[in-house]
């Protein structure tokens, strides 16, 4: 049974580990973020939230921020992709999402539609600059950081670095870029570029994998559909052949 390691947060990782169980492989957790809420920028959004005629969700833990403190959005909502989509829908509201599940995506597919209006953006602090700078050229673009991204304060690492494991799939930028903060800190960069570098390892998307090979991880494996269900898919078409 091949082992695979989830680099998610841990409140996060379940969705993810039963999917893989599921199909027959054994799960290592190995969260390396953990959502810190900026509660002054969350009661920022729910005081001007009326203001706008569009918000922009590109995380489901934006969503889970947001619509746990604020009720009845009226403005139109774009997500970033289909689960994002389903998040948004659990608390009764409808959004629509690009075919590319990346904020390129929304800027191509959405430009016209959002020429000249007032747009919400609540999202990391330190989520990529692009969305918001090539709106903010066409219209009155609003950023919420509502949340940071931080390492969290117990790592198994070591206990990775010693086991077997065939796989790791790395959901977001701040995965990849944290498991190697993580190792900065231990002395151990070098042992973890090794080890992912003879690991089958699995992107959710371009930006991750961009991440990654940035950071020194060259033989990445990009899912074609950017949702961790694409993900479970690659991988499996990696490990079996189907």
């Amino acid at each position: 049974m091949p082992k695979v390691a989830i680099t998610r947060a841990a409140h996060q990782a379940k969705e993810l580990a039963n999917l893989l169980s599921a199909e027959g492989f054994e799960v290592f957790l190995i969260p390396t973020i953990k959502i810190v809420p900026n509660e002054e920028e969350i009661r920022k959004f729910k005081k001007s939230k009326n203001k706008f005629d569009y918000i922009i969700f590109t995380s489901a833990n934006a969503v889970d921020l947001v619509l746990n403190y604020v009720d009845e959005l009226d403005s139109k909502i774009i997500a970033i992709g289909p689960k994002t989509k389903k998040r948004l829908e659990k608390f009764g509201y409808k959004a629509r999402y690009p075919k590319q599940y990346i904020a390129e995506g929304i800027i191509e597919e959405f430009k016209e539609e959002l020429l000249g209006r007032r747009v919400a953006i609540p999202r990391s602090k330190i989520a990529r600059r692009t969305l918001v700078e090539e709106l903010k050229k066409i219209c009155d673009v609003k950023e919420f950081q509502i949340y940071t991204v931080e390492i969290p304060s117990f790592s198994n690492l070591e206990t990775f670095l010693k086991e077997k494991i065939d796989a790791i799939i790395f959901t977001s930028p701040s995965t990849a870029r944290n498991i190697f903060l993580m190792s900065e800190k231990l002395g151990k960069k070098k042992e973890i570029k090794e080890k992912l570098n003879k690991m089958i390892v699995i992107s959710i998307g371009p930006i991750t994998t961009k991440t990654l090979k940035e950071l020194g991880v060259f033989s990445v494996i990009t899912a074609e559909e950017y949702t961790i269900e694409g993900v479970v898919k690659k991988l499996k078409e990696v490990v079996h052949g189907n």
